[in-house]
């Protein structure tokens, strides 16, 4: 049986989490999000926090990996790693963050080998960007709506918004910059591209549903919508 998958990278606040449950639940597909860092913290003997603070921009694993080992269990270090984990205190002090990104994508190729998955970020549009059965899609929106978006569902000051639109964004360029030499946004990389400032959450749902169909109908044909 041909392995089915769907891939999601999302910009912050674009609504493309909804979408991605909704489309999980439309074609009766597991859904993966914080599943996926909890299963390569389990391979790296590590817990998720240490997994995710490697996936956001190197700069920032680096820093605080040498507050760990300088400091100790800093007080910033304690909103990451907490005092009781000497396992994963001693992991973060001898892996980099490139050796979390092979934990990671050995569990992203798993999933897909398993089939019938939606991944929903972990650049696993890259990880699996040579199988043909897996249709990876990107969801993007104007940093207008993104805003209005996030302060609404965060229940948080525009400006609050703002801010946390503006350190995504930029953490997300570095980080694929940095692992894989490539802009993200670039539509190259994916079958289909989403702007949700021109499609309703249902919409959006209904045109990746039908694009997934088509993939699975002819996995060696590429859907482009």
């Amino acid at each position: 049986m041909v392995a089915r998958n769907v891939t999601f990278s999302v910009q912050l606040g674009s609504g493309a989490f909804h979408i991605a449950r909704e489309v999980s639940r439309r074609l009766d597909y597991w859904f993966y999000d914080w599943e996926v860092t909890q299963k390569a913290a389990e391979r790296a003997g590590v817990t998720p926090e240490a997994v995710a603070a490697a996936e956001r921009a190197p700069s920032t694993f680096q820093r605080l990996a040498e507050r760990f080992m300088l400091a100790g269990h800093a007080d910033d270090a304690l909103l990451y790693y907490p005092p009781s984990s000497e396992t994963m205190g001693a992991a973060i002090t001898r892996m980099t963050s490139d050796d979390y990104r092979h934990f990671i994508e050995s569990v992203v190729m798993e999933i897909a080998r398993e089939g019938n998955a939606v991944i929903v970020g972990h650049a696993s549009q890259v990880a699996l960007k040579d199988r043909r059965d897996t249709l990876k899609v990107l969801i993007v929106s104007s940093m207008e709506e993104r805003t209005s978006r996030l302060a609404s569902e965060e229940k948080i000051q525009v400006s609050e918004a703002k801010r946390r639109l503006g350190k995504s964004d930029e953490e997300r360029e570095q980080f694929f910059k940095r692992f894989y030499h490539i802009d993200w946004l670039d539509p190259q990389h994916y079958d289909v591209v989403l702007n949700t400032d021109h499609a309703s959450e249902e919409a959006a749902t209904d045109l990746i549903v039908s694009a997934a169909n088509i993939l699975l109908e002819s996995p060696e044909a590429r859907v482009r919508v």
